[in-house]
C-alpha cells in the first residue's frame, strides 16, 4: 500500500485537479491520499467526501499554519502504509501509471527510494526536469528507509533542501562503502588477473567493477540502495575471505 501526502494551504482551487490525476491512476486500490491542511481559511471536507466515492481518502487539519515541511512531516507521522509519495496542491501526476511506475520500479529491486523526471509548466511552454534532487515530487519513498535513518522534514517553509541533503549524504555513504569493498577484494586476489577477477565477479556474483562504471554506480546510489547488489557484493566479501 502507498500513502500520498498533500501538503495544502487554501489550494481549494487547484486541489480538485491534483485529486483526479490521483484518482485516474491504475492501481488507485493500493493508494491512500492523505491532505494535510495546514490552516486553510476553510476546510476541504466537501472535496473529500466527493473524492471517497473513488479513493480512500482524509484529511488532517492543523491549528495554525507551519508551512509545507511541517505539513508533510505530519502526513508521515500520521499515515502507515510502507512507501511513501508526496504532491503539492497545485501539481498532478501525468499520466494514469505514474504511481504504479514508481512502486513497482522500488519494489522489484528493493530500493529506499525512486526518482522521476517531471514536467515544469509555465504559461507558455512545458520543461522537462531531468534531475530530480532538489524536490521530494516525482518520488516514492520507502517508509521503513525514512525511520531507520531518522530523516524528517525540518520545520522550516519548504523542508525539501534538508531532506534531500540527509539523502544524498545516505547515497555518498553508500557508494563510498561499496567502492571501498570491491577494492578490498581486487587488492586481496593477486593471484587472479584483472580479467579472471572481474570474469568471478560478474559471472559467480553479478557483480561490475563499479569504480569504472558511472552509470552503474548511479543506478545503485542515485535512486536507492539496492539491497540485492548489496547481498551479492557481501556474498562474494564472504568468498574472498573478509
Amino acid at each position: 500500500m502507498i500513502d500520498v501526502i498533500i501538503p495544502a494551504y487554501n489550494a481549494h482551487k487547484t486541489i480538485e485537479r491534483t485529486l483526479f490525476s490521483i484518482a485516474y491512476q491504475e492501481n488507485i486500490e493500493d493508494i491512500e491520499v492523505t491532505i494535510v491542511n495546514d490552516n486553510s481559511k476553510k476546510d476541504y471536507l466537501e472535496i473529500v467526501n466527493y473524492f471517497k466515492n473513488f479513493m480512500k481518502i482524509k484529511e488532517i487539519t492543523l491549528k495554525e499554519n507551519r508551512g509545507p515541511g511541517y505539513a508533510r512531516q505530519c502526513g508521515i507521522d500520521n499515515t502507515k502504509n510502507p512507501y511513501i509519495v508526496f504532491i503539492d496542491s497545485d501539481d498532478i501526476f501525468y499520466s494514469f501509471n505514474s504511481i504504479k511506475t514508481l512502486y513497482d520500479t522500488i519494489t522489484k529491486d528493493d530500493f529506499d527510494y525512486v526518482g522521476s523526471n517531471f514536467i515544469e509548466e509555465t504559461e507558455d511552454e512545458k520543461i522537462e526536469i531531468e534531475n530530480n534532487d532538489a524536490w521530494v515530487h516525482g518520488k516514492i519513498y520507502k517508509r521503513s528507509f525514512l525511520i531507520e535513518n531518522n530523516i524528517k522534514f525540518l520545520f522550516s517553509s519548504k523542508g525539501e533542501k534538508e531532506i534531500n541533503k540527509l539523502i544524498n549524504n545516505i547515497k555518498e555513504l553508500n557508494i563510498k562503502k561499496y567502492n571501498d569493498d570491491i577494492t578490498k577484494i581486487i587488492l586481496k586476489s593477486e593471484k587472479y588477473s584483472g580479467y579472471e577477477l572481474s570474469d568471478i565477479l560478474f559471472n559467480k556474483f553479478n557483480i561490475e567493477d563499479e569504480r569504472t562504471n558511472e552509470k552503474s554506480t548511479m543506478l545503485l546510489c542515485g535512486i536507492g540502495t539496492d539491497k540485492n547488489k548489496l547481498l551479492r557484493l557481501k556474498q562474494a566479501l564472504n568468498y574472498f575471505g573478509f
